[in-house]
């Protein structure tokens, strides 16, 4: 008996949609690693296929849609365990999941089937779908499930709970009965629940690995704030150290000069000398505006700034003994809030001004948490 084209195309598109199946499985437990497993893939798949064929001769096509889970499924998750050396988990949520990645072709043969009335076209348009889909899948889908699915095993066990749900809820009610069918309200109901329990389930975790992220991104802020002040700090240090250096090289000769005016009796250029001197000490030792040393870093920073814009800059800071914040939060609110604002406010406000002999006071106050930062701040206007 000659077989017909409707007999042929199925054939044809059962073989195809075992390759797309198996394809999908594989890559969404990660693929293969070697040549020795793409080989041993491949030889699976020439098996798997000409077992399939001689039962579906001796036993017929509906028998072996009943045995596709022992003849099919059960092979493949038992080589992703052993011939690629995969999770027991990961190999079955991927077959499972490419199992679930079946429906969309499916339904558009489906759809084809209906709209043109000819199981043919249904059929050619099925392959059509099967390539658009796989292509979709590898390109779109395969590399996030695969991030999703071994992430953790609470997302394996998140994400793998419904195609696995599916798998079986699908076998039960159309390929070993006919009680989706059948009329039966709670098995129609099932699965509208099923995908409601998982979204709620899905929004509960995610939540928590946003807020975990967020958690951690604020770590890292503060470790790279801390990190900036440790640089601050070492630079003052380094900057003390070779002052010192200077001093103590530049002493001596200072004490001569001085002890010569005194020698002749030049009292009066022997003070000028010392006023000198000590204007210079004055010029570059560092302002002491409170007794907070991270403040005090951070002010330092700011009044070298001004300094630098011409710009009049004076602190009053009153300080509790005890601030109720650790030196790298403040280090980094204080960052967030004097950084930005009052400085490129003012000197946007600065350089919009026509008259440079026109004087401005100007202000700024943030709260933060319980730190409270004010600044006020005056300069003659002029060029910049």
């Amino acid at each position: 008996m000659t077989p017909d084209v409707s007999s042929v195309l199925g054939g044809v598109n059962d073989a195809l949609v075992f390759i797309y199946g198996l394809i999908l499985s594989v890559r969404l437990a990660g693929g293969c690693e070697n040549r020795r497993q793409r080989r041993m893939v491949a030889l699976a798949c020439v098996l798997s296929l000409s077992v399939q064929l001689a039962l579906w001769h001796l036993v017929g096509a509906e028998r072996v849609r009943r045995l596709y889970p022992l003849v099919v499924h059960l092979p493949l998750v038992l080589l992703l365990r052993l011939g690629l050396k995969k999770k027991l988990g990961l190999s079955l949520v991927a077959t499972c999941t490419a199992y679930l990645c079946c429906q969309p072709p499916n339904w558009g043969r489906m759809a084809a089937t209906t709209a043109t009335g000819s199981v043919v076209m249904g059929d050619v348009i099925y392959i059509g779908l099967l390539f658009l889909f796989l292509f979709l899948y590898e390109r779109y889908f395969v590399e996030a499930a695969y991030s999703a699915m071994t992430c953790s095993h609470g997302t394996l066990l998140l994400f793998g709970s419904l195609p696995v749900f599916y798998y079986i809820f699908d076998y039960a009610t159309t390929v070993y009965s006919h009680a989706l069918y059948a009329g039966v309200r709670e098995l129609n109901e099932f699965l509208p629940t099923l995908l409601v329990v998982f979204y709620v389930i899905f929004l509960s975790a995610y939540y928590v690995q946003m807020r975990d992220r967020a958690q951690a991104q604020l770590e890292r802020s503060l470790l790279a704030a801390e990190r900036s002040q440790s640089r601050i700090e070492m630079d003052a240090l380094r900057q003390k150290a070779r002052q010192t250096a200077v001093y103590q090289h530049d002493m001596r000769h200072h004490l001569n000069m001085i002890e010569s005016y005194l020698s002749v009796g030049d009292v009066r250029k022997a003070q000028d000398y010392i006023r000198k001197v000590y204007g210079d000490v004055d010029a570059v030792t560092p302002r002491r505006f409170c007794h907070n040393e991270t403040v005090n870093l951070l002010c330092s920073a700011f009044a070298q700034r001004a300094q630098r814009m011409n710009l009049e800059f004076d602190v009053e800071a009153s300080l509790p003994p005890q601030l109720p914040l650790s030196d790298t939060a403040g280090c980094a609110v204080s960052r967030r809030r004097a950084a930005s604002s009052p400085f490129k406010s003012f000197c946007r406000c600065k350089r919009r001004n026509d008259d440079p002999n026109e004087r401005t006071i100007g202000q700024k106050q943030g709260r933060s948490g319980v730190l409270l930062i004010f600044f006020r701040f005056a300069a003659a206007f002029g060029a910049l």
